[in-house]
């Protein structure tokens, strides 16, 4: 492993894409780990390999997904603001929206 990334795009409405991306290890790693878990686990309905997973969330999983994944002020973004805190992130969920997360090792 390299680089993950990890992006999440609003399936219900138009929002800016949440995008977290680190290289051996960071944020970005830990929401791929949870999101495979979850799909494998059968919390989550999606698809899942050795190096992607991806799954239709609500706003509300997606919140618990992203939580303490940690600020390192350079692996988080939403739309257009930039690199973000875990608190702003936190803030750009709406927790009745529709979700589709990505994730993907290189």
């Amino acid at each position: 492993m390299t680089t993950v990334d990890f992006w999440v795009d609003r399936l219900d409405e138009k929002a800016p894409r949440i995008a977290i991306s680190n290289g051996l290890g960071g944020p970005a790693t830990a929401a791929f780990f949870r999101l495979r878990s979850l799909i494998v686990d059968g919390v989550l309905d999606g698809n899942v390999d050795v190096t992607t997973a991806s799954a239709r969330v609500s706003g509300r999983q997606l919140r618990e997904l992203v939580s303490g994944l940690g600020d390192d002020g350079r692996s988080i973004a939403v739309g257009r603001e930039g690199h973000v805190d875990e608190a702003s992130l936190q803030q750009a969920i709406a927790d009745h929206g529709w979700y589709f997360a990505s994730a993907v090792e290189v």
